[in-house]
């Protein structure tokens, strides 16, 4: 019995002294677990500390950086408004050298048009003297050829006929109708036909008309060649044997007379020039 209780008197003690042991080991690492937590937390702490310093530092850094950035602005700005300013200053300085370059320009043109509108008033007027003297001039010098044709015309005796052809139609004129100026400015006598001596158109005729009053002179505007119309000439329509029985036909006195001159422009000088030179061929 005595070896049993002392069996188990050894197990006590040997589970009292592991007990102990654990009991001492657990202090130990409940300290070392204790220092570790507190080692950690001051690490934490002191990292804390560091980031905070180093995030104050940053934007400290930042906020310098930001202030340097907002005054450089504000100083670029600054130069901008001011070279803004300073251009704006001499664009309206060239602008006004412009306008007043421009001003003096127009008065440089509108002196020199002046200068050049009185050299062509003087021209012009310089031109009507001597057309209006160049017109009296011929006016005198064509006077005198009509005074002169006339007289051969009438000393010559002869009667004259002033016929129109127009498409087919032959139309004759006497005195103090359009074509009167053949008996009063050049002198021809009529030939005695019953003329209607205020007709404009003249009056139509027969070729056996040729035959009775019998011109000595025949003087033939070709209507159509005036106007500008494609008709059988003037001279054809007559070249038959009535007409050529005529003295006119046969002392070769068939004159066609310029259309321009004795039937559109009869008051121009150039034209009177031109009856005269007609009138002259018939003598």
């Amino acid at each position: 019995m005595s070896n049993g209780n002392g069996v188990a008197e050894t197990l006590t003690h040997a589970a009292e002294a592991v007990a102990d042991t654990a009991k001492d080991i657990g202090k130990k690492v409940a300290k070392k677990a204790k220092s570790a937590v507190k080692s950690a937390k001051q690490t934490a702490v002191k990292a804390e500390k560091a980031v905070a310093k180093t995030a104050s530092k940053a934007k400290k850094a930042v906020g310098k950086k930001v202030a340097a950035a907002k005054k450089s602005l504000a100083s670029a700005s600054a130069a901008a408004k001011k070279e803004v300013a300073a251009l704006k200053k001499k664009g309206a300085g060239k602008k006004a050298a412009a306008k007043k370059a421009v001003k003096k320009d127009v008065a440089k043109v509108k002196k020199a048009a002046k200068k050049v509108a009185k050299k062509v008033a003087t021209k012009e007027a310089a031109v009507k003297k001597a057309v209006k003297r160049d017109v009296a001039k011929a006016r005198k010098a064509v006077k005198t050829d009509v005074a002169k044709v006339k007289k051969s015309a009438t000393d010559s005796g002869l009667t004259a006929m002033v016929v129109q052809v127009s498409d087919g139609t032959v139309s004759a004129y006497g005195p103090g109708s359009r074509f009167g100026t053949v008996y009063e400015d050049f002198g021809y006598k009529p030939t005695g036909a019953p003329l209607d001596d205020q007709g404009g158109h003249g009056e139509e005729i027969s070729q056996e008309f040729f035959v009775q009053y019998n011109p000595g002179v025949l003087f033939v505007l070709d209507r159509a060649k005036v106007v500008g119309q494609k008709q059988a000439p003037a001279l054809d329509v007559l070249n038959n044997g009535l007409v050529g029985t005529t003295d006119a036909a046969k002392d070769k006195k068939i004159v066609e007379i310029d259309g321009f001159s004795w039937y559109i422009a009869t008051s121009a000088p150039s034209s009177w020039q031109q009856m005269v030179k007609d009138v002259q061929g018939s003598l």
